[in-house]
């Protein structure tokens, strides 16, 4: 992996990313910090985020150290290597970064937190991060990151309710400031197959705004199994989707529901 050639060494990396396990791990860490150039410092954490994602959790230890190098890109680098192998260490090493001194760091972190959700639902540490940075990100950026990835975190965390998930993607809709927050919040429901989450979806429908997002929503839930909701309501749901949704699109998914439900 240290060979002048191009090729010898892309080889070297290729084979060291298939059969390299934890030790090799450190091995691409070291080589990270003493890279003679950005290309070869590149090479080698390609290779590493492939041989951490095979590796898995046993590699946080050895990762760590990037986090806590002197150089963004190397911090940078660190953060993306642990979101590849989730876990609580991994989590709370990258949220220990959200104040890192270059706004790049913070940047990255956040995208990634943003995205953690989808990737580790166990990590449930993260939900309450990311609900503070969509409050009180330092940039309109981080907030509207904060708030999907807050929205993900609720439709997929482990140990909740799905009526649990309604009332905190409610919650969440009452705190968001941005009619694009709203609308997401909106989609969020459609996610989940709850009769709560119909009746919230049904009360908005006269909200201009969320219109669009509402009777997509809506007709999500008409194709999904809702625990409690018979035959005849989910034919008057699509009745009624294509009668007010003014959307073509969504009025022609809605008759082909209701032409299998007939």
């Amino acid at each position: 992996i240290d060979a002048e050639a191009d090729g010898e060494r892309a080889a070297a990396l290729k084979s060291l990313a298939i059969l390299g396990r934890t030790r090799e791990v450190g091995l691409l860490v070291d080589r990270i910090s003493q890279a003679p150039d950005a290309s070869r410092r590149d090479e080698y954490a390609d290779t590493l985020l492939v041989l951490a994602g095979r590796v898995g959790r046993s590699a946080v230890s050895a990762l760590l150290p990037l986090v806590k190098a002197s150089d963004p890109a190397r911090r940078i680098i660190g953060v993306h290597a642990l979101a590849t192998v989730g876990g609580d260490r991994a989590a709370q090493a990258v949220i220990g970064l959200l104040d890192d001194p270059a706004t790049e760091v913070q940047d990255e972190v956040v995208r990634t937190l943003s995205t953690w959700p989808g990737n580790w639902p166990e990590d449930i540490q993260v939900g309450p991060v990311l609900q503070k940075l969509a409050r009180e990100g330092g940039k309109p950026a981080h907030q509207v990151l904060g708030f999907r990835g807050y929205l993900q975190h609720l439709q997929v965390a482990p140990g909740l309710s799905d009526e649990e998930r309604v009332e905190r993607i409610l919650h969440a809709m009452e705190q968001a400031g941005r009619p694009e927050e709203r609308q997401a919040a909106i989609s969020a429901l459609g996610s989940i197959p709850s009769r709560k989450a119909l009746e919230a979806l049904l009360a908005r429908t006269d909200q201009k705004e969320l219109a669009g997002a509402t009777w997509s929503a809506l007709l999500n839930l008409a194709g999904a199994k809702v625990p409690g909701l018979s035959r005849e309501e989910r034919r008057q749901l699509l009745e009624r989707i294509i009668r007010e949704s003014g959307n073509e699109a969504i009025q022609s998914r809605a008759r082909e529901l209701l032409r299998r439900l007939r």
